[in-house]
């Protein structure tokens, strides 16, 4: 073929034309899968359920855009947990590329609901460009390309749960771009910048926030990078620089989030699980979803009856390089049983990581991959007109397999009208055409001509099936609002004055997260990292003691309380209790306790006689020579600023005393007293204080972790670094790429 600058401009229209019809076909797809979610009629709308999607995910990603339309990173969020490392917790994803896109683009004005549903749908655009690319890249055909990127980007995986968890879909759609440099990188006889840029796609999924699924992807990398390195006869240098550029670009890209996530985890409740905890997976009938995806609601292993199919073909069709992806999927089958299998404990006790994390299951990540993948080569087999005999050889094997899929079905007890009978009965009238028609579709040698025809069949079967199986999947006809009467009560809350807390006295007012879109500050909140000292309170239940702790002022609750609250309010059903005598955000006290030992700490401070009015339990002794019992004499707290990141108060004292603050204490916040550096001590076990000289004094704080400005640095540094790789080495990929093996 000449090059393109010889060709004439038409040629080369059609030949653009030609590269880039595969992935409109693909787009289109997922914006079809995704049209009852993004179309313009809003009678007709569906929406993503209410879930995590929208009471931890859409909180998240509304607070990242208000900060950064503010002018801030948004570092700490002072509506949860009294205070929260927000971008230190990874699945805030503060700096995931198209979630910081949209937060810049869209949350000016405050991010609409319909504004990240959009970023799922680029997200499942990303993932169906990614893999045609790995998949056109291996199997040298852009059928291929387009029947794995369908059975990926549309399969039961990706279309379940992650929508939800918003953090495990945008981490996994970055493993095949990260698989197709590598595979770049080793035909290219192992040029540094393919395997630099894998690099960058892993720690974009770093960057994405769900550190479980990054895990997979990660050792599903270098797994691959080995397999791919041996079988080009990589010179050991050459492996050596491109296995050091993977990971030095993947640790560089992600440092913004890595050092201060690392940090955080220190300080966290995250540890390693014990073994009952951290194995569970899937039950051995979740796997005939494989096969039977209507009749249970585990919808992850489904990758299509048709895809399943041209997978099978691929083994016969395709032999030694199909080997890697079959190894790869039955491996992550087997995972994903948890500790049904021996595999677990083997990878529990050797394999770091792995001990960190719950919900095996979620290795059918890697299954889901690799069965597409297989499902590419083996249309690319179909395509190019393979024997029949080995037609006939899958049909045998789908027969072989269905029919074992139907009878362990039907050995579990299903009770005649019961449920699971008339679901049963659903599955084969849906099952039964489609495998059928698999079969006609895969036995079929049409002449050349025809070939396209059979292309075309085979994608629109392959779209069909993934349609009808999962098109519903997380949508729901009513937009996940929060109630009126929550919305009314929360405004109808003093907006001024010294900040206060609201807690929600039942878990139907609103969930923990929701408490950003209600602008109110909540003791709760809803992540997986949560820090140490904050857990173990909010854990004993002690409310009263909470309430005192946490500066809590107000109550939102359907139900009715008792003394030492007072109604004030009333929406629908909703009350809103006031506390009759509740501490407020910062008070002085010269009665100090030092306890070092966290958990005498917590039961000092949870003991029934312990006044937090007047009494402080520091982690160490004070420089400050304080005496009480008794408080000051008289004291008085004026705020002058009170912001996410910035503290700015007028505190008057009659004596020496300890100025608590309940504000999570945390590393990264300083403090000046009359514009000098003092300590910041730990009090009451989670709450901030300084000491306090009597007279008047101006107290601020602030909040800059060293973690995230290194971080930052190393970030920026390796972006850099990777530009200029790039641009010094683009000629050379270019003839590279003519050599490639």
């Amino acid at each position: 073929m000449p090059d393109a600058p010889s060709m004439p401009l038409g040629s080369r229209a059609r030949a653009a034309i030609v590269e880039v019809a595969p992935l409109f076909v693909l787009w289109s797809a997922v914006l079809a899968f995704f049209w009852p979610l993004i179309t313009p009629d809003v009678t007709a709308r569906s929406y993503i359920a209410a879930g995590d999607f929208t009471h931890q995910a859409y909180p998240f990603h509304v607070y990242t855009a208000r900060e950064l339309a503010a002018g801030r990173f948004p570092l700490w969020n002072p509506h949860i947990y009294a205070g929260h490392p927000f971008q230190a917790d990874p699945q805030t994803a503060v700096f995931y590329p198209l979630g910081l896109l949209v937060s810049l683009v869209a949350g000016r004005q405050g991010l609409p609901f319909l504004a990240l549903e959009w970023q799922v749908v680029g997200d499942f655009l990303l993932a169906a460009t990614f893999t045609y690319l790995l998949v056109h890249t291996l199997a040298r055909s852009r059928l291929a390309g387009v029947v794995g990127g369908l059975a990926f980007t549309m399969g039961g995986f990706l279309t379940s749960y992650p929508v939800q968890q918003l953090p495990i879909l945008e981490t996994a759609i970055w493993l095949p771009l990260a698989l197709y440099a590598i595979e770049r990188g080793c035909r290219s006889r192992g040029r540094t910048a393919w395997h630099a840029a894998a690099g960058v796609a892993l720690g974009v999924a770093l960057l994405a926030g769900h550190p479980q699924t990054w895990l997979l992807a990660f050792y599903a990398s270098l797994a691959y990078f080995a397999y791919r390195a041996w079988g080009a006869r990589l010179e050991l240098r050459r492996a050596a620089l491109g296995l050091a550029g993977l990971l030095g670009f993947a640790a560089g890209i992600a440092a913004v989030q890595l050092l201060p996530t690392a940090e955080f985890l220190s300080l966290s409740n995250r540890e390693p699980l014990a073994y009952h905890v951290a194995g569970h997976g899937y039950d051995y009938a979740s796997l005939l979803n494989t096969f039977l995806p209507l009749w249970r609601t585990e919808r992850g292993p489904y990758i299509g009856i048709l895809a399943l199919s041209v997978a099978l073909l691929a083994m016969r069709a395709r032999g030694r390089s199909a080997g890697f992806w079959a190894g790869l999927g039955l491996l992550a089958l087997v995972m994903s049983l948890g500790d049904r299998t021996p595999l677990f404990t083997a990878l529990y006790r050797f394999v770091p990581g792995f001990a960190l994390f719950k919900d095996q299951e979620r290795a059918i990540y890697l299954f889901s991959l690799a069965g597409a993948v297989l499902a590419g080569y083996g249309a690319a087999a179909l395509f190019a007109g393979k024997s029949l005999s080995t037609r006939w050889a899958l049909a045998a094997a789908l027969g072989v397999l269905a029919g074992a899929a139907a009878m362990a079905a039907l050995m579990e007890p299903i009770g005649r009208g019961s449920p699971d009978a008339r679901n049963l009965f659903t599955v084969y009238a849906f099952f039964l055409p489609l495998a059928l028609v698999s079969i006609a579709l895969l036995w079929w040698r049409p002449a050349s001509p025809w070939r396209g025809l059979q292309g075309a069949a085979l994608v629109l079967l392959a779209g069909i099936d993934l349609f009808v199986v999962n098109g519903q999947n997380n949508l729901d006809a009513h937009p996940p609002d929060l109630s009126p009467a929550t919305v009314a009560a929360a405004a109808a809350l003093p907006q001024a004055g010294q900040p206060y807390r609201v807690r929600a006295g039942d878990q139907v007012v609103f969930a923990p997260n929701e408490a950003i879109l209600l602008g109110i500050q909540n003791p709760a909140g809803d992540s997986p990292m949560v820090s140490r000292w904050i857990l173990p309170l909010l854990a004993s239940e002690q409310e009263w003691r909470l309430w005192q702790l946490f500066n809590v002022q107000y109550i939102l609750t359907r139900s009715e309380l008792g003394a030492g609250t007072e109604r004030v309010g009333q929406e629908g059903d909703l009350n809103t209790y006031r506390m009759a005598y509740p501490l407020p955000r910062a008070w002085v006290v010269r009665d100090v306790r030092a306890i070092e030992d966290d958990a005498a700490a917590l039961e000092a401070v949870l003991a029934r006689q312990f006044n937090p009015a007047k009494t402080a339990v520091l982690e160490r002794e004070p420089g400050l020579a304080v005496t009480g019992p008794d408080g000051p004499r008289d004291q008085q707290v004026r705020w002058l600023e009170y912001g996410p990141q910035r503290l700015d108060l007028e505190a008057m004292t009659t004596d020496d005393g300890i100025l608590v603050l309940s504000e999570a204490y945390y590393p990264g916040w300083q403090a000046t007293l009359d514009g000098r550096p003092v300590d910041i001590y730990r009090a009451d076990l989670a709450f901030r204080a300084v000491e306090l000289p009597a007279g008047t004094h101006r107290l601020v704080m602030s909040y800059d972790p060293l973690s995230f400005r290194l971080g930052l640095l190393a970030t920026g540094l390796s972006l850099g670094a990777f530009l200029v790789l790039l641009i010094t080495t683009a000629p050379g990929l270019g003839r590279g790429s003519r050599r490639e093996r």
